[in-house]
């Protein structure tokens, strides 16, 4: 099969879920603007929502960048579009880095759940920093640095290949340096904090006769997390055998790790969606009013008086 047909299949066998974490994304939006809806206007579904959005945007960049790019009949109109290469390389980054911060929000956020598991008053470091995760896609910003004032190109390699990079060697340098160390650096706290926040989910099973349904809700919202992380781990040891690579000049590392990029950014893309509804049993039928802690924030008095009189 010909790399043209290929990628042309995969294209079409990608999209459907591009269109299905499209819907995700819509779902999380039309429940945060429902009246009196707590749950989805929480930390935790703030970052996933920015996740999902962030995710939809990085496969169309994928799709148009490396899939469509490696179709014969198109190459012609790729080595000719201008600017429009530039601009899509730097969305690429630009995802990539915020897709690693916002991995990194969601570890603190469900370590910050079981810690105040027990706690049922809003505190005032979990409202500001339930404020600040609407800051955190400018940090993809920041770090894309020279890569917003630089033209990337296209060019065909021996093997009639696109591949596209900067002219700039220190541009080069740089783009393919903070894409191996953001996610790695990503990975590896996320790794730590995901171990503290087992630790404390086997206290906090300890000490408790019966799983509440509420604490089963937080589990299954913390193995999506995981599910999600090791799709970002993988994508973490793709970028830095690149840069390994690229320092080394072992093209037998490149050779490897090339291929299996595109694989990587289209599992790390596209596996929070499927994930949310295959592992978060039973989410989409949680109560109007309810677990304070999915906030990661806790509920505030009027939320706790509620469930007072639910109670009584």
């Amino acid at each position: 099969m010909s790399t043209s047909v290929s990628n042309i299949i995969l294209v079409i066998l990608t999209f459907p879920l591009v269109l299905f974490n499209l819907t995700i994304l819509v779902f999380l939006i039309a429940c945060r603007r429902r009246r009196g809806d707590t749950v989805y206007k929480s930390s935790f579904f703030t970052i996933i929502t920015i996740t999902t959005c962030v995710d939809v945007v990085s496969e169309c960049a994928n799709i148009f960048m490396v899939r469509l790019s490696q179709v014969d009949l198109l190459k012609p109109y790729y080595l000719s579009i201008g600017f429009v290469p530039s601009v899509v390389f730097a969305t690429t980054g630009y995802c990539l880095y915020t897709q690693s911060c916002l991995h990194l929000c969601v570890a603190i956020n469900r370590l910050w759940v079981v810690r105040t598991a027990s706690n049922m008053t809003r505190t005032k470091i979990g409202s500001i920093c339930a404020k600040a995760i609407w800051l955190t896609p400018l940090t993809g910003v920041f770090l894309l640095g020279p890569r917003l004032f630089n033209v990337a190109e296209y060019s065909l390699t021996a093997t009639n290949d696109l591949v596209m990079a900067y002219k700039e060697n220190y541009v080069k340098q740089y783009q393919i340096t903070v894409a191996a160390l953001v996610p790695l650096t990503s990975a590896i706290i996320t790794f730590v904090i995901d171990l503290v926040t087992v630790a404390k989910y086997r206290k906090l099973l300890s000490q408790q006769q019966q799983m509440t349904k509420q604490v089963k809700t937080e589990l299954r919202l913390f193995a999506h997390a995981i599910v999600v992380f090791v799709a970002h781990l993988l994508m973490a040891v793709i970028e830095v055998a690149i840069y390994v690579a690229y320092l080394t000049g072992i093209d037998a590392i490149r050779a490897f790790a090339m291929p299996q990029y595109p694989w990587a950014n289209d599992l790390l893309n596209l596996i929070s969606g499927p994930a949310l509804l295959l592992v978060a049993q039973g989410l989409w039928r949680l109560p109007k009013y309810g677990s304070t802690s999915f906030t990661g924030v806790t509920g505030g008095k009027g939320d706790t008086k509620r469930r007072q009189k639910q109670e009584k």
